[in-house]
């Protein structure tokens, strides 16, 4: 089990992504954007996630940009992007930061089989 930060602006999507996490009962903070991602870490450091899901077309801070803040205070935090956005740049961008990714729509078991290898490699680096 880990603590699980879901940021994603579509709420519908968001809750799909916490319910399939659920089922290997991570613990799920969703949030609806970067800054209020950023904003609950700064309320509360002790509740840093474990991994964080994310989109990449998120308003105001981009997906990219998140992680790389969040990794400011947590350089190994493992990362899953799930996204429509698939352009070259941003391909580049995503792959630049290590992470998991997988295209919406995805299946379930393709995103818990992501966040399990990017929590894997995690304890297999730290």
């Amino acid at each position: 089990m880990a603590r699980v930060m879901v940021v994603e602006d579509d709420e519908d999507v968001g809750d799909w992504i916490a319910y399939c996490l659920r089922q290997d009962d991570h613990e799920i903070v969703s949030v609806p954007s970067s800054e209020l991602a950023l904003e609950g870490l700064r309320a509360d450091a002790a509740e840093a996630p474990d991994l964080v899901v994310l989109d990449y077309a998120l308003p105001g801070i981009d997906g990219v940009d998140l992680l790389e803040t969040l990794r400011g205070a947590d350089p190994d935090l493992p990362a899953v992007f799930v996204t429509v956005q698939w352009t070259g740049k941003t391909l580049q961008r995503i792959d630049a930061t290590g992470a998991e990714r997988l295209a919406k729509p995805f299946e379930p078991q393709d995103l818990r089989d992501a966040v399990r290898r990017a929590l894997a490699g995690r304890r297999s680096s730290g």
